[in-house]
């Protein structure tokens, strides 16, 4: 693994939890209230709920998404004829499903954290492993990477784009990414809301939770075809944000640490 993109991935992970992580909970918990329930009644109180383990998971998932990402899209350019976009898109799912395996745990946990807000941590945690069996986390798993892979095959060929294009207007390497990542994530996020809003009950319900396609037929049953976006603009204003501090973030540490 590179140490310098594994280190850069990190950092980035860690800057995006600590500033984003509040909106995330606000979400997850509009996005798992019953039908009815407007986003100034549910609770605002412990939001960073749940962040420990996340914050614990992320960094690895990051070091092994970015080091997957950079190394495998660069052996793509050289020993393929791919496009940019098509290169790009190969190298994020698969980064993404690697990274997946790291984080998935600990998403349940978070989710879970966030929407009960009774326990600590650590406590919630004993309490889901010996719910949980593996089924159930290879379930989260499956949902996780449902969300993600559609996220990332819109968002990295437009950051890209965006990246080299702002940087063409002599804009410096973190001011560039941090553009072009709120644009890509703010399209990203708009268009993969119902997949996330699906991941969400599909994390945060017990064991009689049912796959992707049974619990999108619960959602559209209770909360219409609406409730595949609620939480929608909320979700592209944390996204638009998270993703602009992640990469930016990411470029500005790769620069310090002096990687290309």
């Amino acid at each position: 693994m590179d140490l310098n993109l594994a280190t850069a991935g990190s950092i980035a992970a860690f800057s995006v939890d600590m500033l984003v992580y509040p909106l995330d909970t606000i979400k997850t918990r509009y996005q798992s209230a019953p039908k009815g329930i407007s986003l100034l009644s549910i609770s605002y109180r412990n939001l960073y709920a749940g962040v420990g383990p996340v914050v614990a998971a992320t960094l690895p998932s990051a070091a092994v998404f970015f080091t997957t990402y950079e190394q495998l899209g660069g052996l793509l350019r050289k020993s393929t004829s791919f496009s940019a976009p098509i290169t790009q898109i190969i190298a994020s799912n698969i980064a993404e499903c690697a990274s997946c395996a790291v984080l998935a745990p600990a998403e349940l946990i978070k989710q879970n954290a966030q929407v009960e807000n009774k326990e600590n941590t650590a406590t919630l945690t004993r309490r889901l492993f010996r719910r949980e069996n593996i089924r159930t986390l290879l379930a989260g798993y499956r949902a996780l990477v449902f969300r993600n892979l559609p996220f990332t095959t819109v968002q990295w060929p437009i950051y890209e784009h965006f990246k080299k294009l702002f940087r063409s207007k002599d804009f410096s390497r973190g001011q560039a990414a941090g553009m072009a990542a709120m644009i890509a994530g703010t399209a990203a996020s708009t268009a993969t809301t119902p997949v996330d809003v699906v991941k969400t009950r599909i994390m945060i319900q017990n064991q009689k939770s049912g796959g992707v396609w049974s619990t999108t037929k619960d959602v559209i049953s209770s909360d219409g075809v609406k409730g595949l976006f609620r939480g929608g603009l909320l979700r592209s204003s944390w996204a638009a944000l998270g993703a602009g501090v992640y990469l930016g973030s990411f470029e500005k540490a790769k620069e310090s640490l002096g990687k290309d």
